[in-house]
């Protein structure tokens, strides 16, 4: 649950940010790779000191999920700038949809009727998600967007397996060291640019903006990875997924429609009865779907 709570909150921020703080996606996933440099660093430094083991095994599957989590923050980031964070959040609840088809596929795992009917519910939800009343007539959200966000929950699925194999040889803290390893070396080796560079440098010499930046990739985005380890070293894939993305959506929901309320005005999320009304009936299908999936 406080691994949701901490994705939520995280998502918020990262939403500002984005569109608020940073002048592009790439000067963000610069500021991204640099934090997660300093990560890897402090928790090597944990490693050292512990003489915990690391085995091949161990490094291959953290490393698949470091690479799994720059691919999912390119597309969640790419959604959350063109799109409402309550849009976006809970079609990343899908995760778990995902790994039902690549178990079917991988696996030949036939899934159940219950499954199925699982699949359906959360389809339907995330397309009612993406309807917007607007003067009495109904009209869909940008696509691209929402591609995006479900391509973001395709490699999300993929960080929570190769996250619940790593744990298998790797105790947590080895685990997120390696996988953040593995995140600073593909961010360095895609965004590190000197334009980007300084378009990063500028962005945090704001005393607002690097702190805001600091509490998300900095304190939730580490507090919300180590409870995902712990959570699949100590229980499968399939329960953690489920926890994790039905909390998750319903916090953006709620935190993003009270910072958009006219005495606040953080955010510019429409909150008139009918969008509302269709974010909440979606985003409570897409949860109902996760769940009669895992039943």
């Amino acid at each position: 649950m406080l691994a949701g709570f901490s994705f939520g909150l995280m998502s918020i921020l990262e939403k500002h940010l984005i569109s608020n703080c940073f002048d592009s996606i790439a000067e963000f996933m610069v500021a991204f790779g640099l934090i997660h440099i300093l990560r890897s660093a402090i928790l090597f430094t944990v490693i050292l000191a512990t003489n915990a083991s690391i085995n091949i095994a161990g490094i291959t599957w953290a490393s698949i999920a470091g690479a799994c989590v720059v691919l999912t923050a390119i597309f969640y980031f790419y959604a959350l700038a063109r799109e409402d964070a309550s849009r976006i959040a809970p079609v990343l609840a899908v995760v778990p949809a995902f790994t039902i088809i690549f178990s079917a596929v991988l696996f030949r795992d036939i899934p159940t009727t219950l499954q199925i009917v699982g699949l359906i519910i959360g389809s339907s939800g995330i397309f009612v998600i993406a309807i917007k009343p607007i003067n009495g007539r109904l009209y869909l959200a940008k696509k691209k967007p929402l591609f995006a966000a479900l391509a973001s929950s395709f490699f999300a699925a993929w960080i929570m397996i190769a996250l619940d194999e790593a744990s298998i040889h790797v105790n947590i803290v080895t685990s997120e060291t390696l996988r953040t390893l593995a995140v600073s070396i593909c961010i360095a080796l895609v965004f590190f640019r000197k334009k980007h560079f300084a378009g990063a440098y500028k962005s945090l010499r704001n005393h607002k903006t690097f702190t805001l930046f600091f509490i998300a990739e900095g304190i939730f985005a580490l507090s919300f990875m180590l409870l995902v380890n712990y959570a699949l070293s100590i229980g499968p894939v399939g329960p953690v997924g489920i926890i994790l993305t039905s909390i998750s959506p319903v916090t953006v929901l709620f935190i993003a429609s009270i910072l958009s309320t006219s005495r606040l005005q953080i955010f510019n999320e429409v909150l008139n009865r009918g969008t509302l009304a269709y974010k909440i009936l979606g985003t409570l299908l897409v949860i109902s779907g996760v769940i009669a999936i895992r039943i």
